[in-house]
């Protein structure tokens, strides 16, 4: 990854003797702890930086930074940190601190002859705290942190997420906005148009209508009421023709 380097750093790097330092934060739940490669302690004011103003205590040889390694395609690479000879009260945090998942940061800081820290230092690694484990290397104790970079959160599987009304009442309690979910499975929805409810069956019609059946029962029966028409004029018309039709015979 490229950096951009002030000219003092750039001076520095390229002189024969360099003085540069490690400073490294790590973020426990219990407190803040602030170390740094030299002797004795530093406090550091000012702007610098992402570097916090801080006291920082010096670890010296006992301290020691693996390599990281830098890559051209995306990819998480992980840094581990070494502290041999450590104290009681490290030994402690080692063994009573739940440290995975939290924060650790180191940058690297350059000095002029006079050990003045030249600009702001250079943030190296970023990333959480894994593991971490004490390891007896015969009169003296050695404790060893493993960090992983930011980038491995790609290669953890995502959280899953559950459209359910019991999923969104554990992020949301009292939320009802997924309660019908499951009444609408399989559920026909009609979008943007009328549907026509289907006709009712028509029922089949018995018997005469009313207005003919009154006009051809006088045919028989030579007499005769209102029939087709409504004047009354064929019923009882055929009924007296055939009565003298009849007499007539």
């Amino acid at each position: 990854m490229a950096r951009d380097l002030t000219a003092g750093v750039n001076t520095e790097t390229a002189a024969p003797d360099k003085r540069a330092a490690a400073f490294v934060h790590f973020a426990f739940d219990s407190g803040n702890v602030y170390l740094w490669s030299g002797v004795g302690s530093i406090v550091t004011t000012g702007s610098l930086g992402t570097l916090p103003n801080a006291t920082w205590t010096g670890v010296g040889t006992l301290g020691s930074i693996g390599a990281v390694e830098e890559t051209a395609e995306l990819r998480a690479t992980g840094c581990v940190f070494t502290l041999s000879g450590a104290d009681t009260s490290v030994i402690s945090l080692a063994l009573s601190e739940h440290v995975q998942g939290r924060p650790v940061t180191w940058w690297l800081a350059f000095f002029d002859d006079n050990w003045a820290m030249l600009d702001a230092p250079i943030q190296v690694f970023k990333g959480r705290m894994d593991t971490m484990e004490i390891a007896e290397d015969g009169p003296t104790c050695i404790v060893r942190l493993t960090a992983e970079n930011r980038l491995i959160d790609f290669e953890r599987p995502a959280n899953p997420r559950f459209y359910t009304a019991e999923d969104q009442k554990r992020l949301y309690p009292g939320d009802k906005g997924l309660d019908y979910v499951q009444s609408l499975q399989e559920k026909t929805i009609y979008w943007g148009r009328h549907v026509l409810k289907p006709a009712k069956p028509v029922q089949p019609v018995t018997g005469s209508p009313p207005g003919e059946g009154a006009g051809r029962g006088p045919q028989g029966g030579g007499s005769g009421g209102p029939s087709i028409g409504g004047g009354g004029g064929v019923g009882a018309g055929r009924g007296a023709g055939q009565s003298r039709s009849g007499v007539a015979g």
